[in-house]
């Protein structure tokens, strides 16, 4: 019986926590600190993670690292016996999930896969006649050198053109290195604010491919994992991780009128096969 990839809310799950961790001491669980600078409690990844571990009867003391850390780092830090991290969050592959513990409850409730571009200031409708993934091919794209989806994208026949530095993509599109930065659904905001300037979102396109971003573990640390996966499939069930997620990126998603794109599905090979996708109350849908 695959307990942990079935994700059907049995009773036991939504019972009160398990007697190993309720009323346990309090519990320092460390995360990744983020590049960017901002009020913690005011980011989703990092409101989930506390709600989903006190749903769970966990006392938890969340912490950063002290280094900002990279997400591949991250990953290698949990596989470590004395890592810098006890929990991070990726879009999940065959090698991750063999190599981490998954939490197969897709946080961003598959918003990851929803991709909106970003182009350099002043050609806004310079993909206008693009209308399927052949016009697609035709362009060079951006991405981290490290980020999953720029696997994706390649293996679906598109350029990309990759570096190691965050910051520096967005200088990349403003001197016209590439025609067009795919960006996540809820990412696009912060970053128009940060660089509109220089950058304009494209009003025409949205890609999606399937992608599920979880909570992942080590190996070693199953109390933490159980601890994830039942407050999150309580969250799930009584509908608040969709009320947090809403909370915190509604207003952005309604502003990008993502119904009204001209949409293109792409392939995503990195996709593991107990992805919960036929479970329609984990994804999210324009």
């Amino acid at each position: 019986m695959q307990r942990r990839h079935c994700l059907s809310l049995c009773a036991a799950a939504l019972q009160p926590a398990a007697s190993a961790w309720a009323g346990a001491a309090r519990q320092r669980v460390r995360f990744p600190r983020p590049q960017r600078q901002f009020e913690l409690r005011r980011w989703y990844p990092y409101a989930l993670l506390e709600q989903a571990l006190q749903r769970s009867g966990w006392e938890v003391d969340l912490q950063p690292s002290e280094q900002v850390m990279v997400q591949s780092r991250a990953l290698r830090e949990l596989q470590e016996p004395d890592g810098a991290v006890d929990v991070a969050w990726s879009v999940t592959s065959e090698a991750r999930e063999q190599a981490l513990r998954p939490i197969r409850i897709p946080i961003f409730r598959g918003l990851f896969g929803w991709r909106v571009l970003l182009v350099p200031q002043g050609r806004r409708d310079a993909l206008h006649a693009v209308q399927d993934l052949e016009g697609l091919r035709a362009l060079t794209l951006l991405q981290g050198h490290d980020w999953p989806d720029t696997e994706i994208l390649r293996a679906n026949g598109l350029r990309v053109l990759t570096t190691a530095r965050y910051d520096q993509l967005f200088a990349m599109l403003e001197r016209g290195r590439a025609d067009a930065f795919p960006r996540g659904v809820t990412e696009v905001e912060y970053e128009l604010a940060r660089e509109g300037r220089t950058v304009a979102l494209e009003p025409h396109l949205l890609l999606h491919y399937p992608a599920a971003e979880y909570f992942f573990v080590s190996t070693q640390r199953p109390d933490l994992a159980e601890a994830l996966e039942q407050g999150l499939l309580r969250m799930v069930e009584q509908g608040d991780l969709e009320r947090l997620l809403q909370r915190h990126h509604g207003a952005a998603l309604k502003a990008l009128h993502l119904a009204e794109r001209r949409r293109i599905a792409l392939n995503n090979p990195l996709l593991p096969s107990a992805t919960p996708l036929a479970d329609e109350r984990l994804w999210w849908r324009p």
